[in-house]
């Protein structure tokens, strides 16, 4: 592989979300696109909803070769829904069930993700993922944030020098 690992990996999550979620509008790497912004004010995070925000964190590597190691990665995923609307027993169900369609969506990203396993040039990039854990995020603001987070593992031999083959010239004399 040519370039890092976790580029090919989240260009190959971006394509699999995108092919069986498409109803999330917005995918990116989570730079804290909804966490730095002035809600007092009615500003807005410049995304659209719904959206995915992808961190690789928590990567644990152990060497199991010179140059070469075995790395547990972490995949955080935030799936975000804007001004979903009240859930209360007094609500009519046809809204109560609409608010509580981030949860059908989030069931769709996880039959999506589970147990799938990326490919590059139709090579496996690493083992398939499972998911570790899942929660909601308690907000000040009108957005509902549910945090995925899922593991895979993969073999890191990018520090491994580069050896090229090299033609050797013989020859022979009689003396």
């Amino acid at each position: 592989m040519n370039n890092a690992w976790q580029s090919i990996f989240f260009n190959a999550l971006i394509a699999r979300i995108q092919a069986k979620v498409p109803e999330i509008r917005f995918i990116d790497f989570d730079m804290g696109q909804i966490d730095f912004y002035d809600y007092e004010s009615g500003e807005r995070p410049p995304i659209n909803y719904p959206a995915l925000l992808i961190d690789l964190d928590n990567g644990k590597s152990d060497d199991i070769g010179d140059f070469e190691q075995e790395v547990d990665q972490d995949v955080s995923l935030r799936l975000v829904v804007d001004s979903y609307t009240k859930t209360a027993n007094i609500v009519p169900l046809n809204y109560r069930n609409k608010a509580l369609g981030y949860f059908d969506l989030e069931m769709k990203l996880h039959q999506a993700l589970h147990n799938w396993q990326p490919l590059h040039n139709n090579e496996p990039i690493c083992q398939t993922l499972s998911r570790r854990s899942f929660v909601t995020e308690r907000r000040e603001d009108t957005l509902r944030v549910r945090r995925i987070v899922y593991t895979t593992k993969y073999e890191d031999a990018s520090a491994s020098p580069e050896w090229q083959r090299v033609a050797a010239a013989l020859s022979v004399t009689q003396g």
